[in-house]
């Protein structure tokens, strides 16, 4: 998102680089990518004009957090400790968080190069990932054709009331 602005980018404090967690959690709530597009080109002409929308079920907390995590100026970005309070995060303050010291009180010791080794394994055959990735997509079509006509009787239910 900052590579889309005008001018030099500038390095920015890493409490408030929280563009890409927006990006993986808008992609997990919603299957898709926040600024989508056909090609690379596409997709940067939608970050730079700051094209998010929001399909599916509307969450009023979850919009605005995603909106703060998205936003292209750094300096009105929301920060990490900004999210940790955020409604949708603790649910309207029935979660309760952790503190940052409480959370980073028990940190690893140095990762090895055998950690990092046995962190991926290797896939020798890469045809059931492929067959896996396609059976998902086949299951979020069916999922949004669903959605889409419930919408649709939604909305033909609401013709005849008001009818």
């Amino acid at each position: 998102i900052d590579l889309c602005q005008n001018g030099p980018v500038q390095k920015q404090d890493p409490e408030t680089k929280t563009e890409p967690l927006g990006v993986c959690l808008y992609s997990f709530a919603y299957g898709t990518l926040p600024f989508p597009g056909r090609s690379v080109f596409e997709t940067l002409d939608a970050i730079s004009a700051n094209k998010l929308k929001f399909p599916g079920p509307f969450d009023e907390h979850l919009q605005d957090l995603l909106e703060r995590m998205l936003e292209r100026n750094p300096e009105s970005r929301i920060t990490i400790a900004e999210i940790r309070e955020h409604p949708w995060v603790t649910q309207n303050n029935t979660y309760y968080m952790v503190s940052k010291e409480e959370n980073c009180s028990n940190v690893v010791g140095s990762i090895t190069e055998d950690d990092v080794n046995n962190t991926v394994e290797h896939i020798y055959d890469i045809m059931p990932v492929i067959l896996a990735v396609a059976k998902l997509r086949r299951f979020r079509r069916r999922i949004r054709e669903k959605r889409e006509k419930e919408r649709l009787a939604a909305e033909q239910q609401t013709r005849v009331d008001s009818g």
